[in-house]
């Protein structure tokens, strides 16, 4: 095997070792945050989740995602709520990252109904290329659910940043998820009852 192709081989181990890592400590963050506050200096534990941002932005290239260009994005601003948050010294600015999260996923999703195909669209069309009118009729309707979903998500992240660290933990880092699990699971059933009519 030649020295191109080993470390070639070698990147490739390296690169899906840190996409599932980077990927768990991302959705860890708001718990990240909020151990960190009382055991880890803020110039030390702000660095260590800007690495991990970068780690995610370098693996995400390798890889193939109708999202890919979204989460880069999120990760851009990310890294700069890190910067804002070392120069200004301040951990508040790091509350505002599930913030920014439903804010760029609200405005990709709108932008998607006016610049068709809708994202769910795109995403249904990974699966069934030949997508019926009645799918397609129907992906327009769940973008819009999700849309109510960032704006209300987003709107309740918010009022946490202005409350203290453990309500804020507790609902991005938990009560967020579980909505968001909700809403998979029941556009998931309604998808099937649809399809059965079908």
């Amino acid at each position: 095997m030649s020295l191109k192709t080993s470390s070639k081989t070698r990147g490739h181990t390296l690169t899906a070792l840190l996409t599932p890592l980077s990927i768990v400590m991302i959705a860890l963050y708001p718990l990240i945050i909020f151990f960190g506050v009382a055991n880890i200096p803020l110039p030390i534990m702000v660095s260590v989740m800007a690495l991990i941002f970068a780690v995610r932005y370098f693996t995400l290239s390798q890889q193939h995602s109708e999202l890919k260009s979204v989460m880069r994005l999120i990760l851009v601003i990310a890294l700069v709520l890190c910067l804002c948050a070392l120069v200004f010294r301040s951990l508040h600015v790091m509350l505002y990252y599930p913030v920014m999260v439903n804010g760029v996923m609200l405005v990709v999703f709108t932008r998607s109904l006016y610049v068709p195909p809708p994202i769910i669209e795109r995403l249904a069309r990974l699966q069934t290329p030949d997508l019926p009118q009645a799918g397609i009729i129907y992906t327009r309707t769940v973008t819009k659910v999700w849309m109510g979903f960032f704006i209300l998500n987003g709107a309740l992240a918010y009022l946490t940043t202005q409350m203290n660290f453990a309500i804020w933990t507790l609902y991005n880092g938990l009560i967020s998820y579980g909505l968001m699990g909700v809403l998979f699971l029941g556009e998931w059933c309604m998808r099937q009852r649809c399809m059965a009519k079908t």
